[in-house]
């Protein structure tokens, strides 16, 4: 899986225009293919909306076709509506979509580097996975930051180890 991209996709969204989405993620999809960024989607924000997220632009990092990439400068979550009218005013903050595109290999490489609680806690638990003893395993982790890791019974056994393995 070293290479592989592996986008996150929340199922509460309308996609008006799937042509365009689908460019958008295919510039996801080539941005990380160095194995250096990973990616979040973010949405032009057409009002100041309280119950999003919202993710400030940085630099210009490349622009492909119809899609520019940008450096993430913060996040804001869910401000309040005054905030949220300063943002949209600003003309540089986008809606978090919740929708993200790594390599395997470069997210467990940054988990490494800024949470090596979170890593060590994910080594504890990744001999578990697809055994009889995942819950428990997750359960002694508790308090070491690994509580969403639970959604992880749905990843095939197997495929977590080989990722864990490839990234060192």
């Amino acid at each position: 899986m070293r290479g592989s991209s592996q986008p996150t996709r929340p199922a509460d969204h309308v996609i008006r225009y799937p042509d365009r989405f689908l460019a958008i993620l295919d510039a996801a999809v080539r941005v990380v293919a160095d194995g250096e960024h990973l990616v979040t989607l973010g949405i032009v924000p057409d009002r100041p909306a309280t119950g999003y997220g919202y993710i400030r632009r940085g630099d210009r990092l490349d622009q492909l076709g119809e899609v520019g990439v940008y450096r993430a400068r913060g996040f804001t979550e869910k401000p309040d509506r005054n905030l949220a009218a300063q943002f949209i005013s600003a003309g540089e903050y986008l809606w978090n979509s919740g929708m993200f595109v790594w390599r395997v290999d470069t997210l467990l490489n940054a988990i490494a580097r800024h949470m090596p609680d979170l890593h060590a806690a994910l080594r504890e638990i990744e001999p578990h996975l697809g055994r009889p003893d995942w819950a428990e395993a997750v359960a002694r982790q508790r308090g070491s930051h690994v509580q969403f890791v639970h959604a992880g019974k749905t990843i095939k056994p197997g495929t977590f180890s080989e990722m864990l393995r490839k990234a060192g």
